[in-house]
């Protein structure tokens, strides 16, 4: 297996069609992570809170994957549902909050093509991918260098493996983050 690592910078305040180069791990870029107008993403977004959007752009200009906060009533203020909307024939997949955890990891879980799938935050600034239980990849940030580098573990026949994914993974944690401390200030 070649190695399977993506590395991009991480902004402080990612202001709508601003983008971001993702790079391989030869240094090539392979597409743009870009936070847009859920009315300009080229897939459905009508379930998707409007200025929560993000995608996945390659080389070409065509967005690959999307991703956003599912549009919901108060109570999803405090357990969001993220909704990722892949280009390809792949499912949306949903991930929801954990209760109570938001507020103190970040931990979402889903399903994709019947499979359990879990994203949650460790002790080590890390991210962590497992599909039924198994680490499939983790993703690496420090909040003072401001790298961010997804790296894969196990491959699947899923897109959590991806590169689309992978990225805009980290951005629904930065979505997470910022919206949680906000919350923990009231």
């Amino acid at each position: 297996m070649q190695n399977q690592e993506w590395i991009f910078n991480d902004i402080l305040f990612f202001s709508s069609h601003n983008s971001v180069p993702v790079y391989n791990h030869g240094g090539e870029t392979i597409g743009l992570l870009e936070r847009a107008d859920a009315k300009s993403i080229e897939v459905n977004t009508d379930h998707m809170r409007t200025g929560d959007a993000y995608r996945f752009k390659d080389m070409h200009g065509r967005t690959r994957m999307a991703m956003g906060v599912k549009k919901g009533k108060m109570h999803r203020r405090l357990r969001y549902h993220y909704m990722f909307q892949p280009c390809s024939e792949e499912e949306e997949i949903e991930l929801r909050d954990q209760i109570f955890f938001p507020y103190f990891r970040f931990h979402v879980k889903g399903h994709i093509n019947d499979e359990q799938l879990e994203i949650y935050e460790n002790r080590h600034e890390q991210l962590i991918v497992r599909c039924e239980k198994v680490t499939v990849a983790t993703i690496t940030f420090n909040n003072s260098g401001w790298k961010v580098s997804a790296s894969v573990n196990k491959i699947q026949d899923s897109c959590v493996t991806t590169p689309e994914f992978l990225t805009l993974a980290y951005c629904m944690f930065r979505l997470n983050d910022f919206e949680s401390s906000d919350i923990k200030t009231l």
